[in-house]
């Protein structure tokens, strides 16, 4: 069968497939070294240094960026643990200065005990009617030590700092029960930021305006639906990111394919309506007719078929699309080779479908294929 075909086809590229994997963790990285740039800004605040640094590799070939992700999650780790462990002794600190004695002998997070360059205070004992109060205060403490937001952090120690300084035991317990309400929410609201911060890292590679606003979204998550929400948006725009480079490589390997085997394409591909890429190819064997390929990402097919460049017959057509066949399924066995599987999926009998016609002018095709080949050159070299 020769006339009209259709091709599913894949990008399965091992060179392509790597070149956005690394595109893409080089994004998260980028986003760890701020984050943790953040981290070690508050250690600055409470006059520690970081315990951990990372590097930033000089070469960032595939290896070297997993080496740097790997090095800058445990980084973080290790960091925002650090932050906790600070903050904690620089809250009981200030909560000591108040007129409620606090008992901090559990106050550590689970984390390492302090260095000695950063002696951990000393706990007091407090009294019978302050013990209470105290024993609250202390648990809400290593609640707000947890607060990964500085400033937040900062005014809800304040909070708990003048709640320490109520001489009233009843009154002390009504603020500490609305305290614990404030930082349960901020916790809360915390855990789902922090939910939506992972769904962003997975688009932290794109720099469209969707991707902007999705961001923007992020900052604002408040509920698990918001997160949900948030996820099925980045999904979408990581197919659609994935089906556009698809439709970009499968292209550039088209006309590469084509030139390969004789044709010249008269004009490069023409990106139609719903993103799909068209061009028309001439082989000499076969003067007065073209072959038209539309490269369409939203099926993500290839469609094949015959085009005439002047009046012909019928019988004319039929015949072209046979000679027209093998070179047509020669350009999709072609296309595995640069990293694109191509499968038929169906496949028009001659004369089954109108041969199509075709106006056009002929005067800068050889032009135009000799500056896309010096393009890919310098594409790839830039890859």
């Amino acid at each position: 069968m020769s006339g009209p075909k259709g091709f599913s086809y894949q990008v399965v590229s091992a060179q392509e497939l790597r070149r956005r994997e690394d595109n893409a963790r080089r994004g998260r990285c980028e986003q760890h070294v701020i984050k943790l740039a953040g981290l070690c800004g508050q250690l600055e605040h409470y006059g520690a240094a970081p315990s951990v640094t990372v590097a930033t590799p000089k070469r960032a070939n595939h290896d070297e960026l997993i080496k740097w992700e790997n090095d800058l999650v445990q980084a973080l780790a290790a960091t925002q643990d650090q932050v906790h462990q600070v903050a904690a002794q620089a809250i009981v600190q200030r909560l000591n200065a108040g007129k409620v004695a606090l008992d901090v002998s559990g106050l550590t997070l689970g984390l390492p005990q302090a260095s000695a360059t950063t002696p951990a205070p000393s706990a007091s004992t407090p009294t019978p009617s302050q013990a209470g109060p105290a024993a609250e205060l202390t648990k809400i403490a290593q609640l707000v030590a947890g607060l990964t937001d500085a400033d937040q952090r900062e005014q809800l120690t304040i909070r708990a700092a003048q709640v320490a300084a109520t001489s009233h035991t009843d009154q002390a317990k009504g603020a500490l029960l609305h305290l614990k309400t404030e930082v349960t929410n901020a916790l809360r609201a915390e855990e789902f930021r922090a939910l939506a911060g992972e769904v962003m890292l997975g688009i932290a590679h794109l720099n469209s305006p969707e991707a902007e606003r999705l961001r923007l979204q992020a900052k604002s998550v408040g509920t698990m639906p918001e997160v949900t929400s948030l996820k099925q948006a980045a999904t979408a725009l990581l197919e659609a990111e994935a089906k556009a480079q698809d439709t970009q490589y499968v292209q550039q390997a088209l006309g590469e394919v084509l030139e390969e085997l004789g044709f010249t394409l008269e004009e490069d591909f023409e990106v139609a309506e719903l993103g799909r890429a068209v061009a028309v190819a001439d082989h000499p064997d076969h003067p007065g007719y073209g072959l038209r390929f539309q490269v369409n990402p939203a099926d993500q097919r290839i469609y094949a078929r015959l085009v005439a460049e002047r009046a012909t017959s019928p019988e004319d057509d039929t015949q072209a699309e046979l000679e027209t066949c093998a070179k047509t399924h020669a350009v999709m066995t072609a296309l595995g080779r640069r990293g694109v599987a191509a499968d038929l999926q169906f496949e028009l009998a001659p004369g089954e479908a109108t041969v199509d016609r075709l106006e056009r002018t002929r005067s800068t095709g050889r032009s135009r294929s000799k500056q896309r080949r010096q393009t890919a050159s310098r594409s790839r070299t830039v890859s």
